[in-house]
C-alpha cells in the first residue's frame, strides 16, 4: 500500500480591491507592464537605469547622469512631462573596441489627448550636452528625432542621424562618450524606454576581397586575377605584391570572417 503524501492547504490570496489598484501610479504600471512584455518575448536587454527605481535623471546639460553600459542591449526607462520643465539628460561611454549601432525606442507612451503628440530626443558627442536646452541649436548635436507613440518598437538610430541641422552620421559610432537628451514640449506626461545597442567591433578581414563577410572561392578568383601585379589591389599582407605569401594568408582566413 502506497501512503499518500500529506495534503498542503494553501490559502487563496485576498482579492485586490479597486482602491488598491488606484494606489498604483500609471508610471509604475507602465514600467511593470513593459518588463512583463520583455520577459514574454525572451528579449535579453538589460535595464541599466530606471527612474522608478534609481531616481530622477539629471536635467543639467553640464552634469548629466552617468549610466553604465555593457556590450549588448542597455535599456534606460524614464519619464518626461510638463511643458518641457522635465528634461532628462544622461551620458554613457562606449569602450574601445566597441561601437554604438542602434537606439531602439522600445516604448514611447504619452497621456496626451493627441495620439500623434511628438517628443524630442537627441544626442551629442562628449560627456556633457553640446547645446543649451533653453536655447537649443541642433548644430552641436550628432542627431535627433521627434517621436510619437507609433514609433514604439523601432530602431530610430538612422533616423536620428538625419536630423536637420545636426552633424549627422551614417552607420555605427565608435568609442567615446555620448550624451542623450529627451524632452516633452507640451502639457503631457511621457513614459520612455530606450535601448542603446553596443556591439564589439569586428576584426578586420583583409582576405575578404569582395566584402561579403566570407573568404571563399570568389575572393580566391579576385586574388588569382591579380597574381604577380605590383602595386596589387588584392594584396592581403600589405607588401604591395600578390604572391604566395598572400595566398597563405587567404587560406588561413578561409571561411566566415
Amino acid at each position: 500500500m502506497v501512503n499518500a503524501a500529506p495534503r498542503t492547504i494553501v490559502e487563496s490570496p485576498s482579492p485586490v480591491s479597486q482602491s488598491d489598484l488606484s494606489m498604483i501610479s500609471p508610471r509604475t504600471f507602465v514600467s511593470a507592464a513593459f518588463a512583463f512584455s520583455i520577459s514574454l518575448s525572451g528579449a535579453t536587454a538589460d535595464v541599466v537605469f530606471d527612474e522608478a527605481v534609481d531616481g530622477e535623471l539629471s536635467a543639467n546639460p553640464n552634469a548629466p547622469t552617468m549610466v553604465d553600459v555593457v556590450a549588448g542591449s542597455n535599456t534606460v526607462n524614464f519619464t518626461t512631462d510638463q511643458q518641457g520643465d522635465d528634461r532628462d539628460i544622461f551620458t554613457f561611454n562606449v569602450a574601445e573596441g566597441f561601437e554604438l549601432t542602434g537606439v531602439i525606442l522600445e516604448l514611447f507612451d504619452t497621456n496626451s489627448k493627441d495620439p500623434n503628440n511628438l517628443a524630442f530626443i537627441g544626442f551629442s558627442a562628449g560627456d556633457v550636452l553640446g547645446t543649451d536646452p533653453l536655447a537649443p541649436n541642433p548644430t552641436p548635436l550628432l542627431g535627433y528625432a521627434l517621436v510619437a507613440e507609433a514609433d514604439s518598437g523601432t530602431d530610430i538610430f538612422s533616423i536620428m542621424g538625419q536630423g536637420g541641422g545636426s552633424q549627422g552620421y551614417d552607420g555605427p559610432l565608435g568609442a567615446g562618450d555620448y550624451t542623450f537628451w529627451a524632452q516633452e514640449t507640451s502639457l503631457t506626461v511621457d513614459d520612455w524606454s530606450v535601448t542603446l545597442v553596443i556591439n564589439e567591433l569586428q576584426a578586420p578581414c583583409p582576405a575578404d576581397l569582395d566584402g561579403d563577410g566570407v573568404v571563399n572561392g570568389a575572393d580566391l578568383g579576385l586574388f588569382l586575377g591579380a597574381w604577380g601585379t605590383s602595386p596589387c589591389k588584392s594584396d592581403i599582407n600589405g607588401d604591395g605584391v600578390c604572391n604566395g605569401a598572400d595566398l597563405g594568408e587567404m587560406l588561413i582566413a578561409w571561411g566566415d570572417c
